[in-house]
C-alpha cells in the first residue's frame, strides 16, 4: 500500500495529528512536532499503558535544535483507541502487527522530509518494539536511542509465559489479569516502599506521578493476549541470533536510571549494551543516572536527561 505524503509548510513549525492506514484496515494514530528545516527526524515509540502526547514537552525541547519529532500510538493505546481495545494489540499476531506498524511509520516519516537522518527513540515497551523492528528491517535508520530498556534471561521469560498462558486460559484473550499486573508493575513498586502511590517506581517527581495517575490513558491493565504477545516478543529479541541481525553500523545510545526495575537497576541495561557489542555493533553508548527511576524523561533531573538525549542525536547525525 502506498503511503500518503503530507504537504509540509517549510516556513514554520507545525503540530500535526493524523492517521496512517495499514493493510489490515487499521489506522495508526500519530502526532508530530515538525520544524521547517530539520537536522534529524526522531521517530518516537512510547511505553506500555501510556501514550505519545506525554512527550510533548520533550518534543518542544528538541524542536529548539531543529529536530522534528514524530510519535505513533501503538495498538491498544491512546485516546483514539476504542474502550474495548484499550490494552490489547490484537486477537492474533499482535506483536508482529505493532512491529510492522513501527517499520511502516518510520518509512512514512522518512518520505515526508527526504535526506534527513532518521533516529529511532523507544521507551520501555517501545524500546523492545524498536529492537524487534531493527531485526526485521533497519533500512534508513541513522541511530537508535533507548530508555527504560534492558535484557532478560530466556529462563525468566519462559517462566513468565507459563503463568501468562494459565491466566489466558482462565480469563480468555481479552481478560484483564490482576495477577499478571501484580507480578509486573506492583512488584516494581515494592522496591520503593513506603509507597505514596501505586506508581512510585516511575519517577521521583510526585507531580509527574500524579499526572500519570490522573490520565485516563495511562496505567490501565493490559489483556492476557497483549502480555502473551509482548513476552513472546521479548523471547525473540533476546535470542542472540536475532540480535546479530541488527546492522553493525547503527549507533546506539542507552540511557536509564540505575533505580529502574525494568532495567534490573542497571544490570539489564549493561547486559543489553554488552549483547549489542558482542555481535559487532560498533557504537554502543550507555549512561545510568544515579537514583533515576523508570521514566527518566519525566524525572527530577529531566533537564539533564533531555540535554543528554539531544546532544546524542546531534552528535550522531
Amino acid at each position: 500500500m502506498a503511503t500518503p505524503k503530507l504537504s509540509l509548510d517549510q516556513e514554520v513549525m507545525q503540530y500535526l495529528e493524523d492517521f496512517l492506514p495499514r493493510p489490515d484496515q487499521y489506522e495508526i494514530p500519530y502526532r508530530a512536532w515538525v520544524v521547517a528545516k530539520p537536522v534529524a527526524l526522531l521517530v518516537l515509540s512510547h511505553g506500555m499503558a501510556e501514550h505519545a502526547q506525554r512527550y510533548e514537552g520533550f518534543a518542544d525541547f528538541l524542536n529548539e535544535q531543529n529536530i522534528s519529532v514524530w510519535a505513533l500510538e501503538h495498538r491498544g493505546h491512546g485516546e483514539h483507541c476504542p474502550d474495548e481495545d484499550l490494552g490489547h494489540y490484537a486477537d492474533q499476531q499482535g506483536w508482529e502487527k505493532v512491529v510492522a506498524d513501527l517499520i511502516a511509520f518510520r518509512q512514512f516519516v522518512a518520505e515526508q522530509q527526504p535526506d534527513v537522518p532518521v533516529i529511532l527513540y523507544g521507551h520501555s515497551m517501545g524500546s523492545f518494539i524498536t529492537l524487534a523492528s531493527l531485526m526485521e528491517n533497519a533500512k534508513g535508520v541513522s541511530g537508535v536511542l533507548l530508555t527504560g530498556c534492558g535484557s532478560h534471561s530466556r529462563w525468566s521469560l519462559k517462566r513468565d509465559l507459563f503463568g501468562i498462558q494459565l491466566e489466558k486460559l482462565r480469563l480468555g484473550k481479552r481478560g484483564l489479569s490482576k495477577i499478571i499486573d501484580h507480578l509486573s508493575f506492583s512488584k516494581f513498586n515494592k522496591h520503593f516502599k513506603p509507597n505514596r502511590t501505586p506508581q512510585d517506581w516511575l519517577s521521583r517527581d510526585p507531580a509527574e506521578v500524579d499526572l500519570y495517575l490522573q490520565d485516563p490513558y495511562c496505567g490501565f491493565i493490559c489483556t492476557t493476549q497483549l502480555w502473551s504477545d509482548f513476552v513472546n516478543g521479548l523471547v525473540n529479541i533476546n535470542d542472540i541470533e536475532n540480535v546479530d541481525k541488527i546492522p553493525k553500523h547503527i549507533p546506539f545510545g542507552l540511557f536509564s536510571g540505575d533505580e529502574d526495575p525494568v532495567g534490573d537497576f542497571g544490570k539489564g541495561v549493561r547486559n543489553l549494551a554488552n549483547r549489542l557489542a558482542s555481535v559487532g555493533v560498533k557504537d554502543v553508548g550507555l549512561k545510568l543516572y544515579p537514583g533515576g527511576r523508570h521514566e527518566i524523561v519525566n524525572e527530577t533531573n529531566r533537564d539533564e536527561v533531555w540535554f543528554d538525549l539531544r546532544s546524542w542525536v546531534l552528535a550522531h547525525i
